[in-house]
């Protein structure tokens, strides 16, 4: 919930209980004798009138805003560009070039249900100016929620 959001609600709780006041005082102070004729069915219905603002004020004051958590698929899918592989300990950092030879690692996720991916790796080679792609696929790989919050 944002500060605006916030602000909104103060003042729509702010402007609800102004006005709940002023109908209290005008509906629960004025003694019998001195309402006319006219105003005697509003003064017979105060009893549901004080229930309506009971009503009122209890339903407004118990909102909150719920915020939807994201499965853990939704929060895997995407596509991921390769930063850097590790071979023999050594990080080298992605993409590799040298000349007109280049390779280049990207991974894409898509979902299948509410914990379950399916994991495509994309190796992107270029040799001599003509580029290749070729895939790996992983189809329903599980996913799990760590201690530390992580997937």
């Amino acid at each position: 919930m944002n500060f605006q959001n916030i602000l909104k609600v103060f003042f729509l709780k702010k402007r609800l209980l102004r006005s709940l006041r002023y109908v209290f005082l005008a509906f629960f102070t004025i003694p019998d004798k001195f309402i006319p004729k006219t105003c005697q069915l509003i003064q017979k219905m105060k009893n549901h009138l004080l229930f309506l603002l009971i009503f009122i004020t209890i339903t407004f004051s118990g909102c909150e805003k719920i915020e939807n958590t994201k499965t853990l698929g939704d929060l895997a899918a995407g596509e991921y560009k390769g930063k850097a592989i590790v071979l023999g300990g050594t990080e080298i950092p992605l993409p590799l070039e040298s000349g007109d030879n280049s390779l280049n690692i990207n991974f894409i996720v898509q979902k299948t249900s509410d914990i379950t991916v399916d994991f495509q790796i994309v190796f992107e080679e270029k040799t001599n100016g003509t580029m290749k792609t070729e895939y790996e696929d992983y189809m329903g790989l599980i996913l799990n929620r760590k201690r530390d919050g992580s997937i």
